[in-house]
Parts: C-alpha cells; sequence; structure tokens
C-alpha cells in the first residue's frame, strides 16, 4: 500500500460565506441547455428555466473539473487530485477522537505539481467531468481507498507526539471526489493553465513520454434521473441535499442505485402528536463476528449496564441506530449510541403521516456510510474499552437489513426535543452538519 508523507497532505478547513455554499458547480441543462449553478451538496437539478428537476446519481464518486483559462494555451491535460470531506474518528489506545477533515492531495506518483490545490476549488466554478468532456484526464496512480484506510496521514496524527500510537481510523461521510486541474507542458516544465505560471520544477522524460502517448477520457458515469415516482408517476418531492425522494401520493421512498430509483423501506415513529420536525435514523441489523452481538441484551452486557434500559427487551434483535443525516463528530456519535442503547422497537401497524404536514429532514448520509461507521459505535458503547479497542479493527461487520426511521421531535426556543427519549438537537447543530 503507499505510504503517504505528512509533508503531502495539506488540509484545507472549508470556506463557509453568508450564504452557507462550499464548493460551485456549472452545468448545461440537459433539457433546455441553460446554464445552470449547483452547490457541492445538491443531488436535485432544478433548472429555473425550464423548470425541470433530475436526481444527480455518479456511479462510485464525483469526478470535477477546473476549466482552463480561455484561449487555452497548448494541449491541455488534466491532473487529478483526490478530495476528502467529513469525519475522522480515531482509536487511540481507550480514547475515541475525531475531527472534520476537508482536505485534497495530489494522486499522481513522482511530479513536480502541487500536493494539494489550495483554496481554489472553492474560489472558481467546477464541471462535471464526463466522458464526452474533452482533454486528456490523467487517472489516479492509487485509488482513494489507500488515503481512506489506516495508512491515511492526517492532521490529528501529526498533532500527536508518538503518531504510532493511533491505532484505527474511520472515515465518515462523504465518499471521495476526484478534481482534475488543467495543467500544459512547456519544454519540460508544467505550467497552470488558469494562471499560466510555472509549476515547480523540470518533468522527467519518461513522464513527458507517458503524457504524449497516453490519452485518457474521464472514467464513470453521471446520470440524470427523472424524479418522478417509479411506482405511481407522481412528482418525488425532497429537498437539494437529499439522497431519498418521497412520493406524497402513493407513500413512498426512493433512492438512486445502480442508475436507477430503487424503494427504500421506512417507518415513523408515533411519539409526538404535534412535531415540529421529522429526523431520520437508519436502523440496522448487521452481522458481527468476532464478538458476541446477536440481541440487545449482548449489546448492554457490551455496555456494562447492570439495569436493563427502559422499555428495552433484552432478548430483542440487536438494531444500530445511526443518524441519517450529517451532524457534528460528537453529536452523531451520542444520538446513535443513545438510541442503540435504548432499543426502541417500533410499533406495529401505525399509519405515516402525509408528508405535507410536517417537514422532512433530509436524508444526506447514506446507508454505507452508517455502516461504515457501526465499528466506532461499538468502541463508543464497549466497557472497559481497553478490552475491545484494540480488535476493534478485526470485527466483521456485514449488512442484514436496514430500514429508515423517521422520529418526531418538538421544537422550544432553539432546540429541537425528543421528549419520550430525553433527546435533545441545538437547531445551529442541524444547519451547520448539512455543510459537512
Amino acid at each position: 500500500m503507499r505510504k503517504i508523507c505528512p509533508t503531502q497532505l495539506t488540509v484545507i478547513n472549508a470556506v463557509i460565506n453568508s450564504s452557507g455554499s462550499t464548493w460551485q458547480i456549472e452545468h448545461n441543462c440537459p433539457q433546455c441547455g441553460a446554464p445552470v449553478v449547483l452547490e457541492e451538496t445538491d443531488r436535485l437539478f432544478r433548472c429555473p428555466f425550464c423548470r425541470v428537476r433530475l436526481f444527480i446519481w455518479s456511479d462510485e464518486f464525483f469526478r470535477y473539473f477546473i476549466p482552463p483559462a480561455e484561449p487555452a494555451p497548448e494541449q491541455i491535460v488534466f491532473a487529478p487530485y483526490w478530495r476528502l470531506k467529513g469525519i475522522v474518528f480515531s482509536l487511540d489506545g481507550t480514547e475515541i477522537s475525531n475531527r472534520i477533515l476537508d482536505s485534497n492531495i495530489l494522486a499522481m506518483n513522482a511530479t513536480p505539481l502541487p500536493q494539494s490545490l489550495g483554496l481554489r476549488p472553492q474560489v472558481l466554478k467546477l464541471r462535471y467531468a464526463m466522458p464526452e468532456t474533452p482533454g486528456n484526464f490523467i487517472p489516479p496512480d492509487f485509488p482513494f481507498r489507500e488515503i481512506k484506510g489506516n495508512d491515511f496521514v492526517d492532521p490529528l496524527q501529526l498533532a500527536r507526539p508518538a503518531p504510532s500510537q493511533i491505532s484505527f481510523r474511520y472515515f465518515i461521510g462523504d465518499i471521495a471526489s476526484l478534481i482534475f486541474s488543467p495543467i500544459f507542458l512547456r519544454g519540460n516544465q508544467f505550467f497552470d493553465a488558469v494562471l499560466k505560471e510555472p509549476l515547480g520544477g523540470p518533468v522527467s522524460e519518461d513522464f513527458q513520454n507517458r503524457l504524449r502517448a497516453e490519452k485518457h477520457e474521464p472514467s464513470g458515469r453521471i446520470v440524470f434521473l427523472p424524479t418522478l415516482c417509479p411506482g405511481c408517476g407522481w412528482d418525488l418531492d425532497a429537498e437539494n441535499d437529499s439522497l431519498v425522494l418521497f412520493c406524497r401520493n402513493c407513500n413512498h421512498a426512493w433512492q438512486a442505485s445502480g442508475g436507477i430509483l430503487s424503494k427504500v423501506d421506512f417507518l415513523f415513529l408515533p411519539l409526538s402528536d404535534d412535531p415540529a420536525a421529522w429526523l431520520p435514523f437508519w436502523r440496522i441489523r448487521a452481522d458481527i463476528s468476532g464478538l458476541e452481538l446477536k440481541s440487545h441484551g449482548d449489546l448492554l452486557r457490551l455496555a456494562n449496564l447492570t439495569g436493563i434500559v427502559h422499555g428495552a427487551r433484552p432478548d430483542s434483535e440487536l438494531h444500530f441506530w445511526i443518524p441519517a443525516f450529517k451532524s457534528q463528530p460528537n453529536l452523531f456519535l451520542r444520538l446513535a449510541r443513545s438510541l442503540t442503547l435504548l432499543g426502541k422497537e417500533p410499533g406495529t401497524g401505525a399509519e405515516p403521516p402525509k408528508f405535507s404536514k410536517v417537514p422532512l429532514y433530509p436524508v444526506n448520509l447514506p446507508i454505507a456510510e452508517a455502516m461504515e461507521s457501526i465499528r466506532v459505535l461499538i468502541a463508543s458503547i464497549a466497557t472497559p474499552k481497553r478490552l475491545v479497542l484494540p480488535h476493534i479493527n478485526d470485527l466483521e461487520v456485514s449488512h442484514g437489513a436496514d430500514m429508515l426511521a423517521y422520529l418526531p421531535f418538538e421544537l422550544q426556543g432553539e432546540e429541537f426535543i425528543q421528549p419520550q427519549l430525553h433527546m435533545s438537537i441545538q437547531k445551529n447543530a442541524l444547519r451547520w452538519g448539512r455543510l459537512i
């Protein structure tokens, strides 16, 4: 596995302006061709001219490119940079630490190019890199998993006196994005195709030959799906950053998978008669190998809880409750730990409320990322931690079944309150969580 030198990683703190935006992407409407500007987190494409609404789906991760300056000098080559954005949980001995990470790093070996794009993706409008996009797009020399895995050197590690003490790291949030930056070769030196300034030292003859011999188009697909219910043909409803769309006509939920819309199982817990909002959680049945965790009672014993959590049955099937929305790391883990230990069993036969009455908070954390967090959740619950944390990475977590569960919250001042479950969430925490 490729090792990444600490000096090669530059962490870019997200620049958030007063409107709460980060990156912006320009794209032409697939129906009328009008230019539309999207936020990076947008998954709904809304054209203000022809009023078309489309869901944006990518097969693995989104690919963007920075347009070169006009007129384009020489032959443009696009250099790849991996972008990471999300939450990093680090398990060090008996401690669990976290931070929000927003970084990019050059995805090529042995080149004089800058190791980071700095703030450029945030101050310039990007475009989607698609197979039909003209230009030579150099593929990355190493996959995202080599950065996302345990060899990824992040600022948490650099800040500690003994980095080798960090045992495991888990990255939860957006999967990688790939950014292509425009360059051109003049003589034996790279030049920035935006500012037309030289970049770094001389380029080796072998690498020059590689650029001349190879021509690549962007791999992967970006699909724009009609937001019409596959069941009844009604217009689907969702906020711009939501991964799940609802049909108000036939009461079905849908998410994009494999380039099509697939049905999502969901339920509403009727805990309140007059909620101000419904917040989504993934209710996951996962099979854990390497630890005796079959029932809710096994989880209580792992947590060293001598009493029974109110409302839970020790012999009931174990479900992990993971927020289906992004939030600050401490809040994310607190909500997941509290609900999972509570072991709330949803009632049966309750009719879901009409979606039009109370707003549904958008689902912006996919089920795959929720699965990634289960090891961290187990580590957070385990007592004493010194017996469990050293073996946490050896656990095999396989996906059994999942359901999207909505909990009702009342608004009291600046907090959303769930009185029956004794939970509270600051309104600002939800707002800032959507920017992670």
